[in-house]
């Protein structure tokens, strides 16, 4: 069908706290751009997948406070969100669960607003698909409501399929 494809298996874990996912992302993406002839890719429009933990991966790659623009690359045509993690105030303990493997226990206010996707997305932030399940009990659909919302509110172009 003439799609490239890749997967990136990326750092995880309480060993590996952000930003190092963000880096691993970055340094693939990187990579690719760097070889678009070899790879037989077309570097502008590319699209992003995440899933859960993946989706807030993807959607911090999207936002210009710590995504393409800080690690200089191209922004991306679209992003596929599903059941994304967004870090929101007032988290549930699941949540802080995520929160805590991200940037560890106990973490700060500037830590919290560094890996919070919300308050980073504006009318630069890439179309994005997001797709959730409204009785999903391990990552709460409030994460994808919240989402939309303020894409919405930014006019980003946006779906969330629910």
């Amino acid at each position: 069908m003439g799609y490239s494809v890749f997967v990136l298996h990326y750092r995880t874990g309480r060993q590996n706290r952000w930003p190092a996912p963000l880096e691993d992302l970055q340094q693939a993406l990187h990579f690719i751009h760097e070889r678009v002839d070899f790879f037989n890719v077309d570097p502008k429009g590319y699209a992003l997948a995440g899933f859960s933990a993946g989706g807030h991966l993807v959607a911090s790659l999207g936002t210009d406070h710590s995504g393409y623009n800080r690690w200089d690359l191209p922004k991306p045509g679209a992003l596929i969100l599903g059941y994304p993690v967004t870090i929101w105030e007032n988290m549930t303990r699941i949540h802080k669960t995520c929160l805590d493997t991200i940037v560890g226990k106990k973490p700060t206010q500037a830590q919290v607003e560094e890996v919070s996707i919300l308050p980073h997305v504006d009318s630069g932030f890439p179309p994005t698909y997001i797709m959730h399940c409204r009785d999903d009990q391990m990552v709460y659909f409030q994460n994808a409501q919240l989402l939309a919302d303020r894409l919405k509110a930014q006019g980003v172009p946006s779906i969330l399929q629910s």
